[in-house]
């Protein structure tokens, strides 16, 4: 009878134990910020945090025990699993969905799931939020084009008047000097492009950064006079 006892007791402290951790690994899970879908061997959920749910736009709590192709739609999620549960390998995909209230890039990260033997026991696919990154990647690439045809602009103009002015060793004086001011011209505007990117580097790190008020139609007459020669020539 006493070791009966102690073989309860024994039990019951395992299986506090278990359901200690079992409640560590739940909330652990739902605090993520990562979506979180776990399944067994036949691609039936087993879990799946209310990130998923929010991201795939389904109930997590209806979800649990349906395959996952009844699920969700979003094919990359369900292929991406389901070659992590075919090779017993990581796999990796990003799909761009429209559940929800506004498009969205996500990362989709599949990896199989392992029982204490060591043996293949299901999957569980991590869904993780990229869009304001992709977003602010998009911007960043417009940013360095508009940057390079603006550098580019200035500097074809100098060498196109600084070969005008090597071609021609008899320009009249006149001529050189209006060259040399529009070389001049260009050069500041030079300066000014890259004092202006590193006032947007500063505002990036926050640093330094001034508020005060502006007149726009200084910078709008001197961008008109830039231009002002080809818009005449295109008559627009």
């Amino acid at each position: 009878l006493h070791d009966r006892e102690l073989l309860l007791a024994w039990q019951q402290q395992l299986l506090e134990m278990i359901e200690r951790d079992r409640n560590k690994l739940l909330a652990i899970l739902a605090s993520m910020v990562e979506g979180v879908v776990a399944v067994d061997l036949e691609e039936r959920v087993v879990h799946l945090n209310a990130v998923a749910g929010r991201i795939l736009s389904v109930d997590p709590s209806a979800a649990i025990g349906r395959r996952i192709w009844e699920v969700t739609r979003v094919s990359e999620v369900r292929d991406t699993l389901g070659s992590s549960l075919s090779t017993g390998e990581e796999s990796r995909s990003e799909v761009r969905i429209s559940t929800g209230s506004r498009p969205r890039t996500i990362q989709v990260h599949a990896a199989p799931l392992l029982d204490g033997g060591g043996e293949l026991s299901g999957g569980v696919v991590v869904l993780h939020d990229v869009s304001e990154l992709r977003r602010l990647e998009g911007i960043r690439r417009d940013f360095v084009a508009n940057v390079s045809h603006e550098l580019k602009t200035p500097l074809t103009a100098i060498r196109g008047i600084v070969e005008t002015l090597l071609d021609d060793e008899e320009m009249e004086p006149g001529f050189r000097v209006r060259f040399l001011g529009k070389i001049r011209h260009q050069t500041q505007r030079l300066t000014t492009l890259v004092a202006e990117l590193l006032t947007l580097s500063r505002i990036e790190s926050e640093e330094g950064i001034e508020f005060r008020p502006v007149d726009v139609r200084s910078p709008l007459r001197a961008s008109i006079a830039a231009i002002q020669s080809v818009a005449q020539g295109k008559q627009v």
